[in-house]
């Protein structure tokens, strides 16, 4: 017999980042205070703004922070795991208790090439290399978490996440694929970032792989794992 399983739905509104990213779409300062302010008021959940590690983005997530109750919407910073991202996403979180972190990295093997081929000759040292900064990266954001702020979220991402369930025919087709060796790796490496400190796990389809009832079984399989 089916159950119906309350669960509270929450909002997480990616307008400061994704529109700032997008094509003829740019906003200054204040247009992009006016629009947390306006996220504020629609009683969004969590509003995610930008990198820290840009000086303008640092100042533009200050300036959300001042302008944003404590008790309203939790704001994210975007953690890119690399050192310089470290630093000024522990540094801008300072004015801020109810923060979050998002980390992200890619996992898919056509992402990990594309973005890491200068970090280690063959996929599986590159591999070896993304669990090292998930150790670091994650685990500094839990030590800021445990010594500063224990409100502090910490989020992890595995970036093109669904492309990790997708294996090729012969005739280059994609197909759903939960045996696969980059399917495990992504098991992992969700599993070792919750080790280290996440408390949030998201897997982003992120270049429009999965149809809707694709979606429902990768998380079903991910969440069986």
């Amino acid at each position: 017999r089916n159950m119906w399983i309350q669960v509270p739905i929450k909002i997480n509104d990616v307008t400061l980042r994704e529109w700032d990213q997008a094509p003829l779409t740019s906003f200054n300062r204040d247009e992009k205070m006016v629009i947390a302010a306006m996220l504020e008021e629609l009683w969004v959940d969590n509003i995610e703004a930008w990198f820290a590690a840009s000086r303008v983005d640092f100042d533009n997530i200050r300036g959300v922070f001042e302008i944003i109750d404590e008790d309203g919407p939790i704001i994210a910073t975007l953690w890119r795991a690399n050192s310089w991202d470290t630093q000024a996403s522990l540094e801008v979180i300072k004015w801020y208790k109810n923060a979050r972190i998002h980390i992200f990295l890619a996992t898919s093997d056509e992402h990990i090439k594309a973005k890491f081929w200068n970090k280690a000759p063959t996929l599986g040292e590159m591999r070896e290399w993304l669990r090292e900064q998930i150790n670091s990266e994650v685990g500094s954001a839990k030590d800021y978490k445990d010594t500063h702020n224990e409100k502090l979220e910490i989020e992890f991402s595995p970036e093109d996440a669904t492309g990790n369930a997708l294996s090729k025919k012969e005739d280059g087709k994609k197909y759903l694929d939960f045996e696969s060796e980059q399917f495990n790796f992504l098991v992992e490496v969700c599993e070792l970032a919750i080790r280290k400190g996440a408390t949030i796990i998201n897997t982003p389809d992120t270049l429009w792989n999965f149809l809707p009832h694709e979606t429902e079984r990768f998380f079903k399989e991910l969440s069986r794992r």
